[in-house]
Formats: C-alpha cells, structure tokens, sequence
C-alpha cells in the first residue's frame, strides 16, 4: 500500500494549488467575501484529507517520516510564538480563525504547516520537484490568460470589474505576488535548461571534466529526440510563463512585487559583477548594473513633468510609480 498512499497524498497536495482559481460566486453557490472563503474551504480540506493519509503512511512505512531539518525547528518555533501571541492576544476567536474576510489565523497557519511538512515527506527527488512546480506554474498560466480577458474586457461576469487587474483573487495585490513568484520559478528552470551538458564548471579538473562531458554525452543519447523535444517544448512553456506573469505583475499595479524584483534583480546583478565567474554573464550584468541605473534616474527626474504624465495617463502602473514616496 505505500506507493497508493504517497501517490494519495501527492495528489491532494497538488490540487491544493489549484486553488487561485476558485471563485465561490454566481453561478456556484455563493458566499459573502467570494474570493476568499471558497479558496480557504478548498484548501483546509484537501490539506485535512492529505494530512490523514499521510498519518497512516507514517505509521505503515516509518521511511517517510521528516529527516532532521532546522528550517522545520524554525518553522515550528514560529508556529509556537503566533500561538502564544493569539492566547494572549484582544481576541481569542479571531486571533485562532481570523474573519471570513481574510481566512487566516493560527488555524490557517496550522493548515499551511501541515502542507509544508507533507510536501518535504512526499516530494523528495528532483523530478518529483520538477513536476509538482510546473504543475503550479500551469495553474499560474491559466490565471494570466484569464488576466488577459480581463484587460481586453472580455472577462466573465464573476471577475472583478476594475482598473487594476485583480482577476480570481479579488485583490491586485495578490496578483503582483503570486505572478512575481512563478515568473521567478520558471526563469530558475529556464537558467538550469540553458546550461549546456558540457559547459565545464569553474575550478573543475580537466579529467574531471572530461569524464563529465563523457557521461552527459552517454545520457543525451540514451534519451534520445523524445527528450530534446520535451526540452524544446518546456523552454517555450517557461518564457511564455515568464512573459504572461511579468505582465499580469505590471498589469496589477502592485509597486512592493515592481520594486521587489528590480531591487533582487539588482543584489544578483552586483554579487556576480563582484563574485560571478561566467564572463558573458558578467558582462550582460554590468550592461543591467547600467541599464537600471540609467533607467531609475531618468524615471525620477522626468515623473513630474508634463510629458511624463501624457504617456502615464494611459497606464495606472506609471501614475502609481510616479506617486510613489517615503511615506508608501
């Protein structure tokens, strides 16, 4: 039974990332806060059924139980410390399940811990990884289409009608985060494929290498076309995510997700201008290193001029840019 049991698990935890695409609105029973109840209901469920059967995975096959880990200690002792503030917190009943407007809470905490857990006991090897991670990366496609329409007025009823694009979540806040983490996934996997089989290391041996190059050489032929066709075909899924999430991003207007990725583009560009080892990608980051420079300061000394504000009219991500100060 244990391969039924780890599949069982495995696949209650990936229908948990469909869940951005639940809207408990008409013509589905509806419910008062649409785009946060339905998610949360789906998503507690699923994790409570993955959760007992992963119990009895546990008790079964003692195999699959979590290896020793800090990031989990840390993980717990936060848990702990939220616990201890929502018992001595100004309400217990909220603090414990929050409010139908948000769904959170140390409940809702408890669900995504249990989560985390489950997926470190189940998704162990690279290709399990690879697979669950696409998978959210499809659900994230399928979310940006549905922006699309949305920006093209096209949208179903239930979407949100509003200037900035908030599509299945109902808050363009959300938005900006989730696109901003799956374009990040999909470039991760699109930087791992373009690295070529004999692309030799830094500070390899040369014998080293060559019997490297010898063995990537045997599996590239042992895979056959099928393979450099999959790779091909995931190459395209990855930019078209990419592209798709990076608009939806600047679509819904979210200034942190905007700033937050320049500002991480910009601590990678300057670490491998210091430490980088790849000449070409050193050079293509100084020409980003002055690229952005070029680009922040042109931003900051044209947003209050009358040309400016022409362009921005047309684009709410500029207007609220442009506003931005200390006080945001």
């Amino acid at each position: 039974m244990e391969k039924p049991l780890v599949n069982a698990v495995r696949v209650a935890l990936a229908l948990v990332l469909a869940a951005p695409l639940i809207v408990m609105a008409d013509p589905l029973p509806s419910t008062i806060f649409p785009y946060v109840v339905g998610k949360a209901v789906y998503t507690r469920l699923l994790i409570e059924v993955a959760f007992a059967l992963w119990l009895v995975l546990l008790l079964w096959y003692p195999s699959h139980r979590l290896p020793r880990s800090r990031l989990m200690w840390a993980l717990a002792i936060y848990l702990a410390v939220v616990l201890l503030t929502s018992l001595t917190g100004v309400s217990l009943q909220r603090s414990l399940w929050s409010t139908y407007e948000r769904m959170q809470g140390w409940v809702g905490l408890l669900h995504y811990a249990a989560f985390t857990v489950m997926l470190a006991s189940v998704f162990r090897d690279f290709r399990s990884w690879y697979l669950i991670l696409n998978l959210n990366l499809l659900v994230g496609l399928a979310l940006g289409l549905l922006g699309v329409s949305q920006m093209a007025g096209l949208s179903p009823g239930w979407l949100l009608d509003a200037p900035r694009t908030s599509i299945t979540l109902g808050n363009a806040t959300y938005v900006g985060a989730y696109m901003l983490v799956n374009a990040l996934i999909a470039a991760a996997f699109l930087a791992r494929s373009l690295a070529a089989p004999g692309t030799r290391p830094p500070d390899t041996p040369r014998r080293a290498d060559r019997r490297r190059r010898r063995r990537d050489r045997q599996r590239a032929e042992s895979r056959g076309p099928s393979w450099a066709s999959h790779v091909t075909l995931m190459r395209a899924f990855w930019v078209a995510v990419i592209l798709l999430d990076l608009l939806m991003l600047y679509q819904s207007g979210t200034r942190g997700a905007i700033i937050g990725l320049a500002a991480g583009l910009g601590t990678f560009v300057l670490a491998y201008v210091l430490w980088g080892k790849l000449r070409p990608v050193r050079i293509a980051s100084v020409a980003l290193a002055a690229g952005g420079t070029v680009l922040v300061v042109a931003f900051l000394l044209v947003r209050e001029t009358q040309a400016f504000e022409s362009v921005a009219e047309s684009s709410l991500t500029l207007q609220r840019l442009a506003t931005l100060g200390p006080d945001d």
